[in-house]
């Protein structure tokens, strides 16, 4: 089963699911055209593909990499993160993370490691609030966490932090 065209064109950017529902963010790239600046969007579908909310983003917060944690999901959108909580279907706290988010991975069940511009920022699902912990070398575009530690890749390396405990 597949699903086309979810906003009219506009493509899926970033993908997230829980015990419940699938979220989805779009922007305005689509079809290999070029990118059109213009309102995009965050969704909560079943697992079906029934659209349970579909919500325009102010113009300029553009959407990208989602994560569900703890009972809420974390939604890249411009220079912050937006914080989502699935049982009242609403945006309930927005985080100033100073620069667009490039990867955001669970670092715990309740801490998440956000990537955002050159800086790595610890993120309190339940408090909605950052803290920055270390300078990084660039972009980071992938992250993953194996037995407690934190890789990321940025450019043609590859690191893993050291020596770190999140401290939001």
């Amino acid at each position: 089963r597949s699903w086309r065209d979810l906003v009219s064109d506009q493509q899926v950017c970033g993908l997230a699911a829980d015990d419940t529902y699938l979220y989805y963010s779009t922007d305005g790239g689509a079809n290999g055209l070029a990118y059109r600046e213009e309102p995009c969007w965050f969704c909560v579908c079943s697992a079906g593909g029934e659209i349970i909310l579909k919500q325009e983003l102010p113009l300029g917060e553009t959407p990208g990499t989602l994560l569900a944690i703890n009972g809420v999901v974390l939604v890249k959108a411009g220079n912050s993160i937006r914080v989502f909580d699935p049982a009242t279907m609403t945006f309930t706290r927005i985080v100033d993370t100073g620069a667009p988010c490039s990867c955001i991975v669970a670092y715990d069940q309740q801490i998440a490691a956000a990537f955002c511009g050159e800086s790595l920022l610890w993120i309190d699902s339940r408090k909605g609030t950052a803290s920055r912990e270390t300078e990084l070398p660039g972009i980071v575009r992938a992250a993953a966490i194996a037995k407690g530690r934190l890789y990321f890749a940025c450019g043609l390396d590859l690191y893993r932090l050291e020596g770190v405990e999140a401290q939001p």
